[in-house]
């Protein structure tokens, strides 16, 4: 079986945690599709309400990107992080 040189390693993956560390009131993160900056984002806001309690908010700009996003499916993703949920 040949191995796909393109393919993603796990630290190609975006984390929050160094934009995070910076304590900014606002962080603005722009990079590629498909690299996990939504999906660690939600992750980590989910996780943070669990053990803090702390809300958030998801923010989406136009009617068409909620259509897009529908929100039964919103937590399908990082659900096996979250098994008790």
């Amino acid at each position: 079986m040949a191995i796909n040189e393109n393919a993603l390693k796990e630290s190609d993956y975006y984390s929050l945690h160094r934009v995070l560390t910076r304590n900014a009131v606002w962080n603005f993160i722009i990079g590629a599709r498909g690299l996990g900056k939504t999906f660690d984002a939600k992750r980590h806001v989910v996780r943070d309400f669990l053990k803090n309690g702390w809300q958030f908010i998801y923010l989406r700009r136009t009617a068409e990107e909620l259509r897009q996003g529908a929100k039964e499916t919103w937590f399908a993703d990082i659900a096996e992080f979250f098994p008790e949920f």
